[in-house]
């Protein structure tokens, strides 16, 4: 932990401190437009650590994973495509390591998620010759390809359980950024109301009465599902960790974090973070029983307009619907469904109504086969996760393998109720979880029990493919 400390996050800490001072002093001096003056300093600062060496490279991915509790804020390269910064780092970090010669230069990739990414690649040329606009293919299919690139840079660069532990204090640092952002929002509107380009609004209401924040320093409520990452991280540091100062700022998070996740009034949210804390609680045995006792006991003081909007969830599922946004969101399902059904090999094409289902997003957009490839795809990484939680040989590859079992029902719910992969502040933050995911059997090597079901040589295999990158 303090080795980490020492080298990325004082760093990184002085280094943005030194960059607020240079830009803030270079804007009241010579009066120059700071967003600008940002970007040119933090684009020159990329690039001299792109083109240096591999730890340099990896400072920029650990820098670009922060960059995600920024959330919208973006470079347009048209009316409705734009880039994040990790999407920029992530497009360039991908190229150089293409271009560089390395042991790992042939890489096993998820064979259906390349192939949903070549079905993208064709679907879109075609249209381009059809001529439908390229700004309408590129906003709807980059957040999509980004996994390609995500997945080539992740398996170069965490190669190892301590960069893991460093992407997961990353994550604790993300969490605990929107948590604190939101809180100030949303509790202290006379703070937030100082800093007009960074904060917008406050709160919103809902049909129940739930005063809910908006997140708009982030963009909006769905930013909740980042935090979650991070409070399951930190919980799961609170059950294992053996360091007391790790521990004590996991609690901290924790505690922000779920405070932050209640007032997004994000279901979903709500719902993957509880159902993950039961799963890592459960996983733990009798460490798990005291802490999950703890937030049960606490949930009970909740105000009975939380249960109230919570019980939505239940009457929905019982065929009761009677909120909007469940409504609207029912509404588009059934258009996804229809309109793969008029179209199954080729879809509908691109700028229709986001379905908030990736599954049906894509069926409806491009075709019912890359959705069954993505479906496939899904599996598969399930299943490797599941495979490293329980039948890991050692101690942490079984930790890390159900923290990322419990982050994977979180992300697993949002899939089908968010527009994860064509929205770029929320693709940028699942892809690395998913990469990392899907590689933990190679980040903990000969730790799965060989005689395991679920093993290589069982029933299921991996249907990789080897690219050469």
């Amino acid at each position: 932990m303090t080795n980490l400390l020492r080298r990325y996050i004082y760093p990184f800490f002085f280094g943005a401190l030194l960059t607020v001072a240079i830009v803030g002093y270079t804007t009241l001096t010579y009066r120059l437009n700071p967003k600008l003056l940002i970007i040119i300093v933090v684009g020159v600062a990329a690039l001299a650590l792109l083109l240096s060496n591999d730890k340099s490279r990896w400072i920029l991915f650990c820098l670009g994973t922060f960059s995600v509790a920024f959330g919208y804020r973006s470079i347009h390269v048209g009316n409705a495509t734009y880039l994040v910064p990790f999407e920029i780092i992530v497009f360039g970090l991908w190229i150089v390591l293409l271009l560089l010669p390395n042991k790992k230069n042939h890489i096993s990739m998820p064979g259906m998620l390349v192939l949903v990414a070549i079905w993208c690649l064709i679907y879109g040329f075609a249209n381009v010759l059809m001529g439908i606009p390229l700004d309408s293919i590129a906003a709807w299919t980059l957040p999509l390809l980004l996994g390609i690139p995500v997945f080539g840079v992740i398996r170069r660069l965490i190669a190892d359980k301590n960069r893991l532990e460093t992407i997961n204090l990353i994550f604790l640092a993300v969490a605990a950024f929107m948590s604190v952002c939101e809180i100030i929002e949303f509790y202290f509107p006379g703070i937030s109301a100082h800093f007009p380009w960074f904060f917008t609004s406050s709160i919103l209401n809902t049909q129940e009465g739930f005063v809910r924040g908006t997140f708009s320093f982030w963009g909006y409520p769905a930013g909740a599902a980042v935090i979650v990452f991070g409070v399951l991280i930190a919980y799961d540091n609170i059950l294992r960790s053996k360091e007391n100062l790790l521990r004590l700022m996991s609690i901290a998070i924790l505690v922000l974090g779920i405070v932050a996740v209640y007032v997004s009034g994000t279901r979903s949210a709500w719902l993957g973070l509880a159902l993950a804390i039961i799963l890592l609680s459960l996983s733990s045995k009798l460490k798990g029983i005291i802490p999950l006792s703890v937030l049960l006991a606490a949930s009970t003081i909740l105000p009975p307009v939380f249960f109230a909007r919570a019980d939505t969830l239940v009457t929905a599922l019982n065929g009761a619907i009677v909120d909007t946004s469940l409504l609207q969101r029912s509404d588009r399902w059934t258009w996804g469904i229809n309109a793969i059904i008029s179209n199954p090999l080729l879809g509908v094409g691109y700028g229709h109504w986001l379905t908030h289902n990736i599954f049906l997003e894509i069926g409806s957009t491009i075709g019912v086969i890359p959705a069954i490839a993505f479906l496939v795809f899904i599996i598969q990484l399930v299943i490797r996760i599941a495979r490293v939680a329980l039948n890991g040989s050692t101690p942490d590859a079984r930790r890390y393998g159900w923290l990322f079992l419990a982050i994977g029902i979180t992300w697993i719910v949002q899939l089908n109720v968010e527009t994860i992969f064509q929205t770029p502040p929320l693709a940028v933050a699942f892809w690395p979880i998913l990469a990392i995911s899907w590689y933990l059997p190679d980040l903990f090597p000969n730790s799965v029990k060989k005689d395991s079901l679920l093993s290589p040589t069982g029933s299921f295999h991996d249907h990789n493919i080897n690219t050469n990158l």
